[in-house]
């Protein structure tokens, strides 16, 4: 439920991010978002989420895939992001709606080839 103390420009703020049209990702309802068209099943996502599920994204910046897998059920979904329609940076944004949702960012290290 959204408090009542939202204001009028950040609902309008967030009506813009959902219409971007270089958002890629997932979201409820089985809903995928690619080049920010959403369309519902792409690659057999569900949407199926369970309390104390953790979810490990992962945005490969060098051969430019976005990953997202569901450790409980294994499953694992992945948009390949076309840098022409997205490109660098990339800003991560998340909705997240019960309030005992936490984000934790691992940085891998990777070790690049010169």
């Amino acid at each position: 439920m959204l408090s009542d103390k939202i204001n009028t420009w950040e609902l309008k703020s967030i009506q813009k991010i959902q219409q971007e049209a270089r958002q890629q990702g997932w979201a409820g309802h089985n809903d995928v978002y690619m080049n920010g068209k959403c369309s519902k099943n792409v690659n057999g996502y569900t949407s199926g989420y369970s309390r104390d599920d953790v979810i490990e994204l992962i945005l490969d910046c060098d051969h430019h895939p976005i990953r997202m897998t569901n450790i409980r059920s294994t499953k694992s979904y992945e948009i390949n992001v076309d840098l022409k329609d997205c490109r660098f940076p990339w800003m991560l944004h998340l909705n997240l709606f019960h309030h005992e949702t936490r984000i934790r960012i691992n940085p891998l290290n990777v070790s690049r080839k010169q």
